[in-house]
């Protein structure tokens, strides 16, 4: 639509050039006659016209294709500009979430937590910026050490990986940032739910709760016959006062009490970072 309406603009500025041509050589043919006497005869200007408009055509032609060139060339510019910003922004993304780009081969760094410091940097300050909540929740695998013994240090791992795909599809959507496994004795993935109010934080962490559960690992182990988490959910309105530490504290507090509770639970922990009164 912007290259048709340049060119209409370009025929509507040569319609306005030839009439202007025309009116010029039409004045310099007309001779001086005296007050009664006809002007040029018409066929004399009727002679050169076609002429002129030929002429008019080559021109407009031209510049025609001069000027198509330049917004296809213009055109090539944008959309490698467009690719290389997607690139970037991939990228980015990947260092944020350490979820790869469609380019990576690695598959071994699919979720990488280290990198997840960094997002909670990101949204820790623009959410005190804006007063606004921010919401993290830990999600640990119930009595994954027996688990894994029972079932193979293998086969946990692997579901471990596939558990991460369904969570990490499900943090992103609402808003997220996930990060994990950590394979340690807890076997825990984080999820970070910036501008996310308590209620909502609680919806999407039992909503993490029950994705794993609804996975369907059968689990050997007593009390659950499926694999099921523990969630320990912390929120907090950050503030100055307030450190970063803060927040893992309260949600590393929280998910042990969801452990001691008995598992496949999510426990809420408040941070009250309000100014004394």
């Amino acid at each position: 639509m912007r290259n048709v309406a340049a060119g209409l603009r370009l025929l509507a500025g040569g319609i306005i050039v030839l009439a202007s041509l025309t009116l010029a050589l039409y004045a310099g043919r007309v001779e001086a006659v005296s007050p009664g006497e006809s002007g040029l005869p018409p066929t004399s200007l009727l002679a050169w016209l076609p002429w002129a408009a030929l002429a008019f055509l080559v021109l407009f032609m031209l510049a025609w294709r001069a000027f198509h060139g330049r917004c296809s060339e213009n055109d090539t510019t944008s959309a490698k500009l467009t690719g290389q910003a997607s690139t970037d922004m991939a990228v980015a993304y990947a260092q944020h979430t350490g979820k790869p780009t469609k380019d990576s081969t690695d598959d071994n760094e699919t979720f990488s937590p280290e990198q997840f410091q960094s997002a909670v940097e990101r949204h820790f300050l623009n959410c005190r910026k804006q007063s606004s909540y921010l919401a993290l929740s830990i999600v640990a695998i119930d009595n994954f050490e027996p688990l894994a013994d029972a079932i193979g240090q293998a086969a946990a791992g692997e579901r471990l990986h596939q558990t991460a795909l369904s969570l990490n599809s499900l943090v992103l959507g609402q808003g997220g940032v996930f990060a994990g496994p950590r394979t340690d004795e807890r076997a825990h993935y984080l999820a970070l739910l910036p501008n996310t109010d308590p209620d909502r934080a609680l919806q999407v962490s039992e909503d993490i709760r029950m994705a794993v559960e609804d996975l369907g690992y059968d689990n050997p182990l007593p009390p659950h016959r499926t694999m099921t988490a523990s969630l320990g959910l912390a929120v907090m309105v950050p503030d100055k006062r307030m450190p970063q530490k803060a927040l893992f504290n309260a949600a590393n507090q929280a998910l042990m009490r969801s452990q001691q509770l008995g598992g496949n639970r999510v426990e809420v922990e408040m941070i009250d970072s309000r100014p004394d009164q």
